[in-house]
């Protein structure tokens, strides 16, 4: 210990305490004689006296200066917190450990510009500051987080020649942290930074339940991020965040925020009224552009000539309808833009295969009446072709999706019915006379029954199964009420094997089901024509028609986003055998039948599975959260309880733990208090003897002027 070395807490203090004692040492030395001289009548008729010449530096108690002196000393002592050091110095080695976890972005939105470049000059920078006893990991994230360089003690990659991991040294740890970003670079996915924090704060926690207390003196994490608006935090929102670990944000930005982006709009099947795709361009706030060109892209990825321009201001967003492409083309490209990595949109064309619709039946007018209205109804459909056709097309190479019976039909036509159900066929036999008995039971294959209801004002729809298909997208009970629709007639219809869907109030069969060898056939004992209900002109009628005429509503989906869970065997049939890439590259795979993150799909394009039996083309594409390229407030961190700071070197931290120390000794020391002790019985004995050299000189003047 080396007791007898002097230190100040605050040694401004003691500075200003030693420019007080000068001060009026140097005005004494430096006082100057008086010039010149006054005269006064009152002390003309004295007689002069010849001053006494003394030297202006003399000092006349020099007892008194330095009593005087001491006691400023002292308190200049006592407010700088004068204690004596136990050691010399403080070494860097000497700080006890920290951890520290390095989280740097690789989603998306870190490929614009020069930010990778960034992110990794300021990942080097923070190396510099770590001391020599200081932890640290390298964690990058985007939609998962991935650990590149662990802790000391989880370091289990690196081999001493042999099968045994070893822990590496410090020096080569250093190394390993330096290189670790060297063959990382930004992928293509979304940004999951909420929960790639609560995972790096749980290994932090995890490490640190392993080590003493003593030896892990704080843990921090540094976040290496574009922080980008687009960003999830909403793990966050069910997460303490640990008052203990900050994070210290470093950001790294671009230039400009120039940033544009196109996308499909998602209703339906991305299409308007007309047919035509919906194409939204949206421009990012505060960017210096807003003139922009949309162009087609082939199978080369080439640009051709441009289809659309479009003025969007800074943030705010245009709608372009265009028509739709060949087969051939592959996507949509965005130019006038300087960040290109989000300025293709891939699209997989799905050639559309229409509906094709049949009514037969003997009464042509009530056959074209259900027909007519059923038109009508096909035509709110958005992104559907309906064909509808002629009775007189009917054959066994008719190719229809459904078949309405409105009437008699000939043992033909019956024969040729009971093919197209027991074949898979889906067939809707519309009961509008009772003649209709013989029909219907030559097609079922039993008895059946029909006669004409008891007439009444109207019957109105009760006991319907919602959990049916035809009735499943009324289930909600905002849409659940059918009390209004009216049905004028209708017949009483008697099945043994009939499954009711819905019954009229007063207990007959309304509309009904039979499976057919594979197919089914639908009973409707009302038609939806004026004289018998009320049906066509409802707003229910386009669902209840659709949901059985359509196996979907809506075409396949097949543009998907990088991420997106998909279950590969909805798209193919058969077993899924291959996927090919955008590259070209065919990847062997195999799937089982549930929604799975494919690894495979990491950037965007089109990608081709194919099955035994069936080939399909897949869209990938960025995910729209990470166009949204402004920058996010850290006081949303903040509100999600992440205490944010500023992590100090290891010289800065030295400082930091002399500065706590040196309180330490000083608050047990205590020494200010004997100053001011002293000061005060120094202050005593200088009144002492200032009154007895004030008397000494009163009696020796008085004594001379005698």
């Amino acid at each position: 210990m080396f007791w007898f070395l002097p230190s100040f807490l605050s040694p401004t203090f003691l500075v200003l305490g030693l420019i007080t004692i000068s001060l009026p040492i140097l005005f004494h030395f430096f006082r100057r004689t008086p010039k010149g001289s006054v005269q006064f009548s009152t002390l003309m008729f004295l007689k002069p006296s010849p001053p006494r010449l003394t030297r202006r530096s003399k000092v006349d108690n020099w007892l008194l200066l330095l009593l005087r002196g001491l006691i400023l000393l002292l308190i200049a002592l006592a407010f700088g917190r004068l204690f004596f050091r136990q050691t010399d110095f403080l070494n860097i080695t000497d700080l006890p450990t920290r951890r520290v976890a390095i989280l740097v972005d690789t989603s998306a939105s870190m490929q614009r510009g020069d930010l990778w470049k960034k992110a990794k000059e300021s990942v080097a920078e923070l190396m510099d500051t770590l001391g020599p006893n200081d932890e640290a990991a390298i964690l990058t994230f985007d939609r998962e987080t991935t650990s590149l360089v662990g802790f000391a003690r989880d370091s289990k990659n690196l081999t001493d020649g042999g099968s045994s991991a070893v822990n590496p040294s410090k020096a080569l740890r250093r190394e390993m942290l330096v290189k670790a970003l060297d063959g990382v670079s930004p992928g293509w996915n979304e940004t999951d930074l909420g929960r790639a924090l609560i995972e790096t704060v749980e290994q932090l926690e995890a490490d640190s339940d392993g080590d003493s207390v003593d030896r892990i003196a704080e843990s921090q994490v540094v976040l290496v991020t574009d922080l980008q608006s687009g960003a999830d935090i909403k793990a966050l929102q069910s997460f303490e965040w640990p008052k203990k670990i900050p994070v210290e944000l470093r950001l790294v930005t671009t230039e400009t925020n120039n940033n544009a982006t196109l996308s499909l709009l998602k209703n339906r099947d991305n299409a308007s009224q007309d047919g035509k795709l919906r194409v939204k361009v949206f421009n990012v706030e505060k960017s210096e552009k807003s003139q922009f060109d949309i162009s087609w892209l082939d199978e080369n990825l080439d640009a051709s000539a441009r289809i659309a321009t479009v003025v969007v201001p800074p943030g705010q967003s245009r709608i372009v309808s265009i028509e739709r492409p060949n087969d051939d083309l592959l996507g949509l490209e965005l130019s006038g833009d300087e960040e290109l990595f989000d300025n293709r949109y891939f699209l997989s064309n799905q050639k559309q295969i229409p509906e094709r619709i049949m009514f037969v039946g003997d009464d042509e007018v009530v056959r074209e009446q259900l027909r007519f209205y059923l038109q009508k109804a096909c035509t709110l459909l958005i992104g559907k072709q309906i064909e509808f056709v002629d009775a007189s097309e009917l054959s066994e190479d008719s190719e229809c999706n459904i078949v309405f019976i409105t009437g008699k039909i000939s043992k033909r036509q019956n024969l040729l019915m009971k093919q197209f159900v027991n074949d898979g066929g889906l067939v809707c036999t519309v009961v509008t006379k009772s003649d209709m008995e013989a029909t219907l039971a030559e097609l079922l294959d039993q008895k059946v029954k029909i006669t004409e209801a008891e007439e009444r004002d109207y019957s109105l729809l009760s006991e319907i199964d919602f959990k049916h298909r035809l009735f499943s997208p009324f289930a909600d009970p905002k849409f659940s009420n059918f009390a209004n629709i009216r049905f004028w007639r209708h017949r009483k219809v008697e099945i043994e094997t009939i499954s009711p869907i819905a019954k009229f109030d007063n207990d007959n069969l309304a509309i009904g089901s039979i499976n057919v060898g594979k197919g089914t056939v639908y009973v409707f004992t009302s038609g939806w024509n004026p004289s018998d209900s009320q049906f066509a002109v409802s707003s229910k009628f386009v669902g209840v028609m659709m949901s059985m005429m359509l196996k979907d509503l809506v075409q396949e989906n097949l543009n998907f986003e990088i991420g997106d869970a998909i279950d590969l065997s909805k798209f193919v049939d058969g077993d899924v055998e291959s996927l090919t890439r955008p590259d070209g590259a065919e990847v062997a795979i195999a799937r089982t039948a549930t929604d799975d993150i494919l690894a495979e799909i990491d950037q965007p394009g089109i990608y081709q599975i194919s099955s035994t039996t069936q080939t399909k083309r897949l869209a990938f594409n960025l995910p729209a959260n990470e166009s949204q390229t402004n920058l996010m407030d850290s006081e949303m961190l903040e509100q999600a309880g992440i205490q944010l700071g500023t992590m100090s070197s290891a010289a800065e931290k030295v400082e930091l733990e002399r500065q706590r120390r040196d309180s330490e000794l000083e608050s047990q020391q205590k020494l200010w208090r004997w100053m001011l002790v002293l000061a005060i019985i120094v202050l005593f004995i200088e009144t002492i003897l200032s009154s007895y050299y004030a008397s000494r000189q009163t009696v020796a003047e008085a004594q001379q002027e005698l």
